[in-house]
């Protein structure tokens, strides 16, 4: 509900006093993500890895393809690959 990624049903969510449903670009960008374990879910591909990040660092969905190809050529990834993420 955070990443907006989920519609809330009542009620309204702050993060650093942005609220989440009117000011979701503002709340993606002091938004992180630590997770406790491998972050890195064998059942999602190279792309869907990068879409993830940059949705929740508040990249807007139109620009997500020509990132995740820039990013992906840098470090030289496949983005369909499911292997050689972690």
């Amino acid at each position: 509900m955070l990443t907006g990624e989920i519609s809330m049903t009542n009620g309204n969510a702050f993060v650093n006093n942005y609220s989440v449903i009117k000011q979701l670009d503002s709340v993606h960008q002091n938004l992180g993500y630590c997770p406790q374990f491998d972050a890195l879910d064998s059942l999602l591909t190279a792309r869907e890895h990068l879409y993830f990040y940059a949705r929740l660092r508040g990249i807007k969905r139109k620009n997500i393809p020509f990132i995740s190809t820039t990013y992906s050529d840098v470090i030289r990834i496949k983005l369909g690959s499911k292997n050689s993420l972690s």
